[in-house]
């Protein structure tokens, strides 16, 4: 399972869609407390976070799920449209994020093969 989670409904639609199209099951949220209510009930694969959402950050609750031992290995992938973000994206490396994508050059085919990618390579492990 995927979780997305965007504050833009635009965005999160558009990816949901896509992800879903690729055979990913999909659930989404809009912020950091949301996310976290839905890990209390779900065990998801990976997690797609955008780094700019309302109360916490998107690096705040990478730190976060770093720290909980439930959640310390989950798989998570930055989307961003922080367009020079590099001190962001350092940051979110460092503490574990296996990829920091660019919305506006993300499609959500590539999205998917990303995701892809990152499980094959996980299972190869």
């Amino acid at each position: 399972m995927v979780v997305l989670v965007d504050d833009d409904p635009l965005v999160t639609t558009m990816y949901r869609i896509g992800l879903e199209r690729a055979g990913y099951e999909v659930a989404t949220c809009f912020d950091g407390d949301e996310l976290y209510r839905l890990l209390d009930r779900l065990s998801p694969d990976i997690v797609v976070l955008d780094w700019t959402l309302p109360g916490l950050s998107g690096g705040d609750i990478l730190e976060s799920l770093r720290q909980d031992p439930r959640t310390h290995d989950l798989m998570v992938v930055m989307l961003s449209a922080l367009s020079d973000a590099v001190s962001e994206a350092g940051r979110a490396m460092n503490m574990g994020a296996l990829a920091w994508l660019d919305k506006l050059h993300t499609e959500p085919a590539k999205l998917a093969a990303i995701i892809g990618s990152l499980f094959e390579a996980r299972k190869a492990s």
